[in-house]
């Protein structure tokens, strides 16, 4: 799940959605969700990217504060909202609003673009709840947890399940997850998959989503990715 705890929704520019499966230890996860990752320039880079990482924060930040002061407030309360909802679907639907609200506020200045999909084949772990909603919107019901088999998305030979020819399938229906993966970057540089290679990406920092996501699933434990909820059929 590239997401969140707590911060500012005008974003810590520097900040990427930590994936706690990319971390070797539990120490390690704990700092990326607090602190963020950092940006530095490794040796294992070409030196394009190791360019651009020196000033990455710098594009980052300049885009971040770009947004409206009143998208902040917006957020909240719709993630307020979200989570006092009678329903699963109404949770998942004001969700939805909230993250939409968020992506509309930083569109002008983000580097995602149509056509790009780099993140159609990183980990997108979504819990039952939004599973179930996806599914229905889709027609398709997610697979049992006890049925999952473990995927390890870790480049271009493992794709989102609802991606097909360069697009994505469930645009309208995609989780809150997708909606909010917003690159701050000038362009998808940073975005690009290399075999073997964790390149940190400044992603908008939306970390109350992942715990506005948690508080809206009841299941203890009932999450999984895209990829396990609708595996590809064989």
């Amino acid at each position: 799940m590239h997401e969140t705890i707590g911060r500012s929704l005008s974003a810590n520019a520097s900040t990427v959605h930590p994936d706690v499966g990319l971390h070797k230890n539990l120490e390690n996860a704990l700092k990326a969700l607090t602190s963020g990752e950092s940006m530095q320039p490794n040796e294992a880079f070409s030196p394009e990217v190791n360019a651009r990482l020196l000033v990455a924060h710098e594009n980052a930040s300049r885009a971040a504060a770009s947004a409206p002061p009143e998208v902040r407030p917006n957020v909240h309360r719709l993630l307020a909202t979200s989570v006092r909802a009678p329903t699963a679907a109404k949770r998942v639907m004001w969700l939805h609003r909230a993250a939409d609200t968020l992506t509309t506020a930083y569109s002008g200045v983000s580097a995602c673009r149509a056509g790009c999909n780099h993140c159609c084949f990183i980990p997108v772990k979504v819990s039952a709840t939004e599973a179930r909603v996806l599914g229905r919107a889709v027609g398709r019901l997610p697979a049992p947890v006890e049925t999952h088999r473990p995927v390890h998305p870790e480049g271009y030979e493992s794709p989102c399940p609802f991606l097909q020819d360069g697009s994505c399938t469930a645009y309208e229906h995609r989780p809150a997850v997708c909606r909010t993966h917003i690159n701050l970057d000038v362009d998808d540089l940073l975005c690009r998959l290399v075999p073997g290679q964790a390149v940190p990406v400044p992603y908008l920092d939306t970390r109350l989503f992942a715990l506005a996501s948690i508080q809206i699933e009841p299941e203890d434990g009932a999450w999984a990715d895209l990829r396990q909820w609708f595996p590809t059929k064989a």
